[in-house]
């Protein structure tokens, strides 16, 4: 086996390179992060949209269920009155 020599040039390569996979790397840890985050945020906005959609259906389904009672109250009250004049 042949010894290769010692070289600045061939060390500070290698120092460089290695700093670039590790900043590549980083940068890509940073990005990952940044899309996990963006996907919580977007999961959370369309979960707060979901849950505004059914507070909004059940409330009209409230003011339906009223209205009907009332109305089926009035004709009720009307109709009986009707029959009582009578």
């Amino acid at each position: 086996m042949k010894l290769v020599p010692y070289s600045p040039t061939a060390a500070a390569a290698a120092a460089t390179a290695a700093v670039v996979v590790i900043a590549a790397a980083a940068a890509a840890a940073v990005v990952v992060e940044v899309i996990v985050v963006v996907v919580v945020v977007v999961a959370a906005a369309a979960a707060v949209v979901v849950l505004v959609v059914v507070v909004v259906v059940v409330v009209v389904v409230v003011v339906v269920v009223v209205v009907v009672v009332v109305v089926v109250v009035v004709v009720v009250a009307v109709v009986s009155g009707f029959s009582s004049n009578s």
